[in-house]
């Protein structure tokens, strides 16, 4: 590299005419050479240079240089007084190798020389000094037919005329100006876009077209452009995203398809052990695979996923993004997901049902989520959107058996029964808040009375004094309204305090499941604490059951996904099945069916079309709420003979068609929804 470096920098040497590089003469050698050589020889080589420099300099080159946009040229002002200095040996060698070599100096020479220094072989007649305006027009014309000899003599016997000689260079400085703009656009530009592309790059996720960063986390639809970036999310979330992107390319492949959009909180953080956030994030994530892997009918289905952030915060704007991404293709046909009863999911609701995009929940069972709100009304309580359904029961049916077991089976014997309820305090979560509401209502109707309303906040901590407040009201039941990771201290607490001769009962509500199966050893061998648990799915109910199991929940009792939450696996694998069946039901000679076709195949989906799901039969009976009706909801016993520490209390609710209702007193007309929401059943 370097040889040829220097051949191409230093070749000019070997071709003019002074102290001559010689052929295959190293470089040391040649300087040694011109080291040696008289001041006369070398003088003509450096002013030869020095010009051959110039040339190059304003050289127009084939690409775009710098030259081009070169709009003033150098001028040498030199004075001689007497022959042999320096000015004026510059000024003879430079005429000398000028004429020698036939290469104009690129240079304009102005100099001022006593009579005595004429050159008579260079002489010119010279002009009067008031003709000089006309004399440097015929110097450019020879200039420009590039005469060698470039020479003019001007008599200066006086002072100069009074004309404008002042140097005009507005030509020169535009043709900079616009050299350099052309520059700009063709330099600059492409590396502000190419700036500006990265950090668009950055915004989007690396470039995903329906996703953005925010907040450090990337919200939006992942694997709307083809396969996930393995850098978005961590661990099992990945390899889980992976799985479906892989099972995307044969839905692909196959050519009809249909997608439906997986809406949840894929990038938790700073979780602990009993957190079922991600625990129910990665059961989501591997019941749709299954499901996914096991369509083979036409059309196939697309799973695309969408992170709308931690404890779901971005879900407004995830789900803008999910509608801007509905918009443009027409393959998207529904949504499920909604994990939670919190602000970010109902906003999310909000979107996506202006967007009229049929949606599904699966865990998120707060009374009034999916209720939306028209803004050009004062203190308007809402209305059920009608594209939204659930796939699990109501905060209220939950409720109304808890209040019925514990009134009628664990205080069966009380005279005058009793009960306190915790419940977290942080703003923005609906689910404790609504649970706790429901509760106190459905202790009303069971003549149960409530001691109070325990609150704690998780950001604040707290949980610790909670039971000890709990504690200090002697009920005959705890009633724990709230979220999974407080809970087992919430027991512990129990444990220590002084809270009564007998044993402590507990009911938990259904978010402690994943608690339950990872903690039961735990929970069991606390002594003084008997511990329950409201339950919306689960694999233990129907290993209870005498009907046959669907062929997933066989995979389950078989040992399949043994260490995932059972109610968000099981409901999310029944909520996307519902939206592809309803789909598959609209697909009609070829044609891709649209939003509204799915719609209305979900509201077909009632009574003699029920669809016998994972969970149990989901009815979709309410024309307005789309609340399932006779879902099935369940009572659980934390035991330590169980596979999963829970044995079945109490199952209200059909797990087949076929199946003849349960006899248990406290499953009678149990209520799907709050009183005056809810239509009555077939």
């Amino acid at each position: 590299m370097l040889s040829i470096r220097g051949s191409f920098f230093n070749g000019w040497f070997r071709r003019q005419p002074y102290l001559t590089r010689r052929r295959f003469e190293r470089l040391p050698r040649y300087a040694l050479r011109l080291a040696n050589a008289g001041d006369d020889e070398i003088d003509r080589l450096l002013i030869h240079a020095f010009c051959q420099d110039l040339r190059q300099a304003y050289q127009r080159w084939i690409i775009p240089w710098p030259s081009w946009g070169r709009g003033l040229y150098g001028m040498l002002v030199l004075e001689a007084r007497r022959h042999g200095e320096a000015t004026e040996r510059f000024l003879r060698i430079l005429e000398e190798t000028t004429e020698e070599t036939g290469l104009p100096a690129p240079i304009l020479v102005i100099a001022a020389l006593p009579d005595e220094l004429k050159d008579e072989r260079r002489s010119a007649v010279p002009a009067d000094l008031r003709r000089l305006p006309a004399l440097v027009e015929g110097w450019r014309g020879k200039v420009r037919r590039r005469v060698p000899r470039l020479r003019m003599v001007v008599a200066a016997d006086g002072p100069l005329p009074d004309a404008d000689h002042r140097p005009r260079m507005l030509r020169g400085r535009l043709r900079a100006i616009g050299y350099w703009s052309a520059v700009a656009l063709l330099v600059v530009g492409p590396a502000v876009w190419a700036v500006q592309n990265q950090r668009d790059r950055l915004a989007h996720c690396g470039g995903l077209s329906f996703a953005e960063r925010i907040d450090g986390e990337c919200v939006g639809v992942v694997n709307a452009d083809g396969p996930a970036p393995g850098d978005l999310f961590t661990g099992d979330v990945t390899t889980l995203i992976a799985k479906i992107d892989r099972n995307n390319a044969s839905a692909e492949e196959a050519g009809s398809y249909v997608s439906v959009v997986l809406f949840g909180e894929y990038s938790i953080r700073d979780t602990v052990p009993e957190d079922s956030r991600r625990a129910g994030a990665l059961a989501e994530l591997a019941a749709v695979e299954e499901y996914q892997r096991t369509v083979a009918s036409t059309p196939r289905l697309r799973v695309l996923v969408a992170n709308s952030g931690d404890n779901l915060r971005q879900g407004r704007r995830g789900a803008e993004l999910i509608r801007e991404l509905a918009e443009s293709d027409p393959h998207v046909v529904g949504v499920v997901g909604f994990p939670r009863s919190v602000a970010g999911v109902q906003e999310a609701i909000q979107v996506l049902h202006e967007a009229k995009i049929p949606m599904v929940g699966t865990t998120g069972t707060a009374d009034r989520l999916g209720y939306i709100r028209d803004g050009s009304i004062d203190r308007d309580a809402g209305y059920p959107s009608p594209y939204y359904f659930h796939a699990g029961p109501t905060n209220f049916r939950e409720a109304a058996l808890v209040s019925r077991f514990a009134r009628r089976t664990l205080l069966h014997g009380v005279a005058s029964p009793s009960a306190v309820i915790v419940q977290d305090g942080t703003p923005g979560d609906q689910y404790t808040d609504n649970l706790a509401d429901d509760l106190v209502t459905a202790l009303g109707a069971e003549r149960v009375a409530l001691r109070a309303r325990i609150y704690y906040s998780v950001d604040g901590g707290g949980i610790s004094k909670a039971a000890l407040d709990a504690c200090r009201r002697r009920p005959d039941v705890y009633l724990y309204a709230s979220r999974a990771p407080e809970f087992l201290d919430f027991l512990r607490a129990l444990e220590g305090k002084a809270c009564g001769p007998e044993t402590v009962r507990v009911i938990a509500s259904d978010d402690v499941i994943k608690v339950v199966a990872d903690h039961g050893d735990e929970i069991t061998s606390l002594r003084r604490v008997e511990v329950y648990h409201a339950a919306l799915a689960g694999r233990e109910l129907w290993r209870s059951s005498s009907d046959a199991p669907t062929a997933f929940v066989y995979g389950l009792l078989k040992g399949g996904h043994p260490n995932a939450s059972d109610d968000n696996l099981i409901l999310t694998y029944d909520a996307i099945s519902v939206v592809y069946q309803a789909a598959n039901r609209a697909y009609r000679g070829g044609a891709l069916p649209s939003k509204g076709d799915v719609l209305y195949e979900l509201v077909l989906t009632s009574r003699q079309a029920a669809w016998n799901g994972s969970s149990g039969v989901i009815d979709f009976v309410y024309a307005e709420r789309h609340d399932p009706a006779n879902k099935v909801v369940a009572i659980m016993k934390v035991s330590d003979s169980a596979p999963r520490h829970a044995v079945p209390m109490v199952r209200c609710g059909l797990l087949d068609m076929d199946e003849r209702p349960p006899a248990d007193p406290l499953c009678a007309r149990l209520p799907d929804a709050p009183p005056g929401e809810q239509s009555g059943r077939p």
